[in-house]
């Protein structure tokens, strides 16, 4: 750890205290009290920084420090120093840079804090989840910092595809919309389109798949039948006109009841295109509804934070009762 008792502010020129509240430039190491440096605004030896300057006091001296357990700030359990996750509440502990020189581990909740200098804040941030991005920035009235906090997981991908569409309307496709559509939705706390999404595309799945069982296959034997060929077998290539030939002989309904299957499932891969190319536009409107209504009930920047983290964020429950719906209906005609 680094001591700065007996070394002088650069601003107001008063020496530092053991219990000061010290901010540290992270381009030369400059130290200052918190509120001289919020009062200047930028390290007083900014024009410095490009000859890669760094600032030394002959009173400023190294103390060694040992290895302790980290307490995670969520819910605080001590943890290894080396611990990447809480071991009780599996929060992520965010190993950064800190203001005196030593290696600071912050829960992700603490890496939410406000910061009031674009410089600091870059230091701050350098980790997850502002990275790249000043706390204050705004999109469509919207702090990043507060995006941050609702979207709790993977918020730097979110932070630049919102960006992205509201500065130059351009979208990011969403793989993970794509593959799994109607259970990201829900994963991502969008619960009503989801419900909606989600409910079509089961409808979609147990459809095409009990048409396939009783219906599709029953008269693709039937035709195999008049090849003299064992059911379920493939139709040789040379045989497969004749065999185009005789299903299309069949009656209209027949035909239909072949080919629904396949047409089932084109209009569900259609539904997760969409999906992959609107999700994040859909996801944007909800965060930026929800994050303004829950600015406006709260009273207190606890009470902000708190409903953050209880309406932000994902449900990674709902994921596996997801999954284990749709291998239910998978195995339902086979019972």
């Amino acid at each position: 750890m680094v001591s700065f008792s007996g070394a002088s502010c650069p601003e107001c020129k008063v020496k530092f205290q053991d219990l000061d509240d010290i901010v540290v430039c992270p381009e030369c190491g400059a130290p200052y009290h918190r509120q001289c440096y919020e009062k200047v605004g930028h390290c007083l030896f900014e024009e410095k920084h490009k000859d890669k300057f760094k600032w030394k006091s002959r009173s400023a001296h190294r103390q060694t420090g040992t290895l302790e357990d980290v307490i995670c700030p969520s819910c605080g359990h001590k943890n290894p120093h080396n611990a990447t996750y809480c071991e009780d509440c599996k929060s992520r502990i965010t190993k950064r840079r800190g203001e005196f020189g030593s290696t600071q581990k912050l829960s992700q909740k603490e890496v939410f804090n406000n910061s009031n200098s674009a410089l600091f804040a870059k230091a701050s941030f350098s980790a997850e989840p502002l990275l790249g991005f000043n706390p204050k920035e705004e999109i469509d009235g919207v702090e990043a910092k507060d995006i941050a906090k609702y979207v709790q997981n993977n918020p730097n991908y979110y932070l630049n595809a919102f960006r992205l569409m509201k500065q130059k309307n351009k979208g990011r496709f969403n793989f993970s919309a794509f593959l799994f559509s109607g259970a990201w939705l829900l994963y991502r706390k969008q619960y009503k389109i989801g419900a909606v999404v989600s409910a079509v595309s089961m409808l979609i799945s147990t459809i095409a798949l009990w048409v396939n069982s009783y219906c599709s296959e029953i008269i693709y034997n039937d035709v195999l039948k008049s090849f003299n060929l064992p059911p379920d077998s493939f139709v040789p290539l040379e045989k497969l006109p004749e065999f185009q030939e005789k299903l299309f002989l069949l009656p209209t309904g027949n035909v239909i009841l072949f080919f629904l299957p396949n047409l089932l499932m084109i209009l569900d891969f259609c539904i997760m295109v969409v999906c992959g190319f609107k999700g994040n536009k859909i996801y944007m409107s909800d965060c930026f509804l929800k994050i303004n209504k829950i600015k406006k009930e709260s009273k207190s920047e606890e009470e902000l934070d708190q409903k953050f983290l209880l309406e932000g964020g994902v449900n990674y429950h709902i994921v596996w009762g997801f999954a284990l719906i749709m291998l239910l209906l998978r195995l339902i005609p086979f019972m």
